[in-house]
């Protein structure tokens, strides 16, 4: 991966997209938990990797290139946040997920549901943590949190889950 990100540094588009197609599928997820719908999930992509691709040579280390994409796209979804807040929608079904014609499965829509129900300090080091594989230490660089926070969040966080589990369980016997 070092090898590609150097390349990609030099200004080499194919290795930048080999680098980029490895990790496309992880920055949609993260992006559709930040944003909660898929038409800014895939705009944040979009300009995150552009963002990324103009701005590579920037990159002081390649071994954290994946952490600094990841933040790259984070602020690009705090952009969108903060422009939907101006924005009115004219019809909240568009953005409701359960209008959406997808073949999920049911384990998979739960937990969405979920983690769509914590809130976003936990959304995030889950995401981070289970989406991205990263270590603890590559998640407080990107939320830029000390370590023991990420930790604590996360702890937060299963417990929270463990509870909705549990409640969701009471009420469906």
């Amino acid at each position: 991966m070092t090898e590609l990100v150097e390349k990609a540094k030099a200004g080499d588009k194919n290795a930048f997209m080999v680098l980029v197609d490895t990790m496309k599928l992880q920055l949609y997820r993260t992006a559709l938990i930040k944003l909660g719908n898929e038409h800014d999930a895939l705009d944040a992509v979009q300009e995150a990797l552009y963002k990324a691709f103009s701005n590579i040579k920037n990159l002081r280390q390649t071994c954290f290139f994946k952490t600094w994409l990841i933040r790259i796209l984070i602020n690009e979804c705090y952009n969108i946040q903060q422009y939907n807040r101006k924005v009115v929608p004219l019809d909240d079904s568009f953005y409701n997920p359960e209008h959406r014609q997808e073949n999920k499965s049911v384990e998979s829509i739960d937990i969405q549901n979920l983690t769509g129900k914590l809130d976003e300090i936990y959304k995030e080091v889950i995401d981070l943590r289970y989406n991205h594989d990263l270590k603890f230490d590559d998640i407080a660089v990107i939320l830029d949190i000390p370590v023991g926070t990420v930790k604590s969040r996360l702890n937060r966080a299963h417990k929270l889950l463990r509870e909705q589990l549990l409640d969701q369980n009471k009420n469906n016997y």
